[in-house]
């Protein structure tokens, strides 16, 4: 037997980005307590001063945004809401070699150790 779970939607109020994925996920699962901007940097001092409860936001985004104000040893992750992974579209016309060079790319650059060191550059 399956059992289908959800989440009870009785936390306070959830700061969003306003017209993204991740703010039209909740919306489409139910939820009515967000706070939408339309620039997610502006979520971080909310978050911090307490007019907003969560902050719902891509872990490395969120990470850069608060270390850019200052506050990242104030935030805690607290949930792993959905797993997502980011693409790039092609035109079906696109030759398979300009994809496959594409793809090369980032394959050669965390293989090498260069993606994470971006990444640990600006965490």
């Amino acid at each position: 037997m399956s059992l289908l779970w959800k989440i009870p939607k009785k936390v306070g109020t959830i700061g969003t980005y306003k017209d993204v994925a991740a703010q039209s996920f909740l919306k489409d699962s139910g939820f009515t307590n967000l706070d939408s901007v339309l620039n997610d940097e502006q979520n971080v001092p909310k978050l911090i001063a307490g007019r907003i409860d969560l902050w719902i936001v891509g872990e490395l985004q969120g990470i850069y945004k608060a270390k850019k104000k200052g506050v990242s040893d104030q935030l805690e992750k607290v949930l792993d809401v959905k797993d997502t992974q980011l693409y790039i579209a092609f035109s079906k016309n696109t030759a398979d070699d300009v994809i496959a060079k594409w793809q090369k790319a980032p394959d050669d650059m965390k293989a090498d150790g260069t993606y994470d060191a971006i990444v640990k550059k600006y965490m």
